[in-house]
């Protein structure tokens, strides 16, 4: 926009400075040019904005629309995630949801969310980050659960049970230094609130980590369940862990500014003496059924929810 006189911008498609000085001349020669309320004024600048400059209400945003989203697998074995620009400003985060299969056995074990993954300047393309491994204490593995997430850290809360009771973990991992912090303990109260204490972990405190799991083939949504139990040990922290040979599923999971989600469809991770193989469609055709109508019985992921 041009300066005007003053030396302040006049808005694009607003009025000019010529329109201004008419206005003012008008004004002390005693013309009346008010609208007779707030309404009207609203009602006449409203028609002007909308008739007047042809700008149009945008659509609203129905997230839905990004549910079963496509993805494809890179040359470099990335499961890749493009997204409209329109749609990805509307998003408030996007996070990825890692599973445990094995149809063998018939289970299926939620691993948690996580939020390590490459994504371009633009905000619109997301490649996974999957190295094999999982976030875990000693080789006893954790249910992560982002709650929070800047530039320098990403927050944790981990379910899990403490002597018996049902506690979270609060762990930060720290970009910075590239590593984990376990700051303690926060003891789960009634409602599904977390206590405002926070307790420090000590050596010989007995651990109940907790999953949400399934069958992949039976009418059973997923429920958590008490996975392993140990002692902490001397030096004990939270470090990321080779998870093993076995299947993974991974999908992405979109959030708009109202907290309703989409998710992606699913690609896999097969791990075969430490190598990794990724794949769109490695689960047969039933089992792919029975795994999304498990989640679509389920709650949301969040054992604290």
């Amino acid at each position: 926009p041009a300066p005007t006189a003053e030396g302040q911008h006049a808005p694009t498609g607003f009025a000019s400075a010529q329109q201004q000085a008419s206005a003012q001349q008008g004004e002390e020669e005693g013309a009346t040019t008010g609208s007779g309320s707030i309404g009207q004024a609203i009602s006449d600048l409203s028609a002007f904005v909308q008739g007047g400059l042809g700008i149009k209400p945008p659509p609203a945003f129905d997230i839905k629309t990004l549910d079963e989203h496509e993805i494809t697998v890179t040359d470099d074995g990335e499961i890749e995630m493009a997204l409209d620009p329109e749609a990805a400003k509307q998003l408030r985060e996007v996070a990825f949801e890692l599973y445990y299969m094995d149809e063998g056995e018939d289970v299926m074990l939620a691993l948690g969310t996580d939020i390590d993954f490459n994504v371009d300047e633009q905000g619109c393309t997301y490649r996974d980050n999957f190295q094999g491994t999982w976030a875990a204490i000693g080789d006893h593995y954790l249910y992560l659960d982002v709650a929070h997430s800047d530039e320098d850290t990403t927050r944790y809360h981990v379910p899990v049970k403490i002597d018996g009771k049902r506690h979270y973990l609060d762990i930060i991992y720290d970009y910075g230094q590239q590593k984990y912090l376990l700051l303690g303990a926060r003891e789960h109260l009634e409602g599904g609130a977390a206590d405002k204490i926070l307790r420090h972990l000590r050596p010989g405190d007995e651990l109940t980590t907790l999953m949400p799991a399934a069958t992949i083939t039976g009418d059973d949504e997923l429920r958590e369940i008490e996975f392993e139990t140990f002692r902490l040990g001397e030096g004990f922290a939270v470090e990321d862990y080779d998870t093993g040979d076995g299947t993974f599923l991974f999908r992405y999971r979109m959030t708009d500014l109202k907290g309703n989600k989409a998710y992606s469809k699913f690609g896999s991770f097969e791990i075969k003496d430490g190598n990794i193989t990724t794949d769109l469609a490695s689960l047969t055709p039933r089992a792919r059924r029975a795994l999304i109508a498990a989640l679509a019985r389920s709650r949301a992921l969040r054992p604290h929810a």
